[in-house]
């Protein structure tokens, strides 16, 4: 049976805004308080940091904000990263800086109340995945694949999933999904488990807190990607193929670089969603991807 925790987030009143630039400042003010925030403003990190306890949120521009990013991670606040018109790739930097969402400067009252109904919704998923997991380690002593690679158990997964499809579902957000093979090494016929088990960090470290990341068959990897709609889920799939490329194996004295095929699947127009029809759907995204060639990502 489903958790009955799965009303929407409400967003306690006070929200921080750090800007260094005061026309801007005002103005990212003046549309907190007509979305029914307390705002409280500060010019740079050092003015925030005294004012971080207590906000239920924090709108912070970057990168003049910089210094505060560790102590939002560190404390769990719900972070909003505020990006100007010429920062190119912004759902890159937002994931390198750890933030939950991110807006574009200049404030408008729709796009900041989805930017902090994200990150809040974003922080409510990272919290109860949290829970889940110790809940299951203290009944079944089931924990983490490994503390490094950051995987999750396969019994983990399968009890956090259904939890999530009924959730988009119920309330309409997107969801994706991200099937992950590595490619075989020239002349080799298969995916060793040493080579899935040198790309696990690789995988983890491109995808966000919030999304389930679980090792199944040989060489395969599935990402459930939550409140995430066909652009973001390309986005992650194209980092994740970046990232692998970073992951060097040696073998016989020579150093390999690994590659990897992605499958990327969110629910069809006009249906609800379906785990069975997006595993489908992103496994032959897969073999679309291996057929071009591998080192790829490839929407189905």
């Amino acid at each position: 049976m489903e958790s009955p925790d799965t009303t929407a987030p409400i967003m306690p009143r006070a929200v921080l805004l750090v800007d260094p630039h005061k026309p801007s400042r005002d103005k990212g003010a003046a549309v907190l308080d007509a979305l029914g925030f307390e705002p409280r403003v500060a010019n740079d990190a050092f003015e925030a940091h005294a004012l971080i306890d207590g906000s239920a949120a924090v709108v912070a521009s970057h990168p003049a904000a910089l210094e505060l990013y560790p102590r939002l991670r560190t404390m769990g606040i719900p972070f909003v990263a505020s990006l100007s018109t010429r920062q190119a790739r912004p759902t890159a930097i937002a994931h390198h800086i750890g933030a939950d969402a991110f807006v574009i400067r200049p404030y408008k009252k729709d796009m900041l109340g989805v930017a902090l109904f994200a990150a809040a919704n974003a922080r409510l998923l990272r919290d109860r995945a949290v829970r889940a997991e110790m809940a299951l380690a203290d009944l079944s002593g089931v924990k983490r694949r490994d503390s490094t690679s950051g995987m999750l158990h396969i019994d983990l997964f399968k009890t956090l999933l259904p939890l999530e499809i009924r959730r988009a579902r119920r309330h309409g957000y997107p969801i994706a999904i991200c099937v992950v093979s590595i490619d075989p090494l020239p002349k080799a016929r298969e995916v060793t488990a040493e080579m899935a088990l040198a790309c696990e960090p690789f995988i983890r470290g491109a995808v966000r807190d919030v999304d389930l990341a679980v090792r199944y068959g040989d060489g395969r990897f599935l990402v459930f990607l939550p409140h995430t709609d066909l652009r973001g889920a390309e986005a992650v799939g194209r980092r994740i193929v970046n990232e692998i490329r970073n992951c060097r194996l040696r073998a016989g004295g020579v150093e390999l670089m690994l590659t990897a095929s992605v499958g990327i699947a969110t629910p069809r127009p006009g249906k609800p969603p379906s785990f069975a029809r997006l595993i489908r759907d992103a496994h032959m995204a897969v073999k679309a991807a291996q057929l071009k060639g591998g080192d790829r990502a490839v929407v189905r």
